[in-house]
């Protein structure tokens, strides 16, 4: 198994709509290459964790490379694992909305983030790299 953590900056102008798009693809296309993961946007940034066979992610990971709706993109870490860590996703996405945004403390976010960490049985050095990148893009 291999895993690939990179973060990104979304085009300035990316609508919902294009991450629905982007969402509705890769649950697809992920299917079909047996790749997991999870990816996380908040305040105009992504961070993603794949995984999967080592060419299926690393071709994944070159097309995210060039998409124009990624800016910056930069890979932070990759590794062969034992398991998978999120077996159960094709793709797990969360974005707050803006009723969370307004109700819920940022602190109590973030909490409910890292919970995830813990749902992960035996947790990579890519999975905590994923929620490193993760709460320091929220706590900017």
């Amino acid at each position: 198994m291999f895993q690939l953590v990179y973060i990104s900056k979304a085009r300035i102008d990316l609508t919902k709509q294009d991450i629905e798009n982007i969402l509705a693809h890769a649950r697809n296309n992920n299917v079909h290459n047996n790749i997991s993961g999870c990816l996380l946007y908040f305040d105009n940034q992504f961070v993603q964790i794949l995984e999967g066979g080592k060419s299926e992610v690393e071709e994944l990971y070159e097309k995210i490379r060039i998409d124009d709706r990624h800016q910056e993109v930069l890979k932070t870490f990759s590794e062969i694992s034992d398991n998978r860590s999120f077996s159960a996703w094709s793709m797990y996405y969360h974005e707050l909305s803006e009723y969370e945004m307004k109700s819920l403390s940022e602190k109590l976010f973030v909490d409910n983030l890292s919970s995830l960490f813990y749902m992960v049985s035996k947790p990579t050095y890519s999975v905590k790299l994923f929620w490193e990148h993760v709460k320091k893009i929220i706590e900017k």
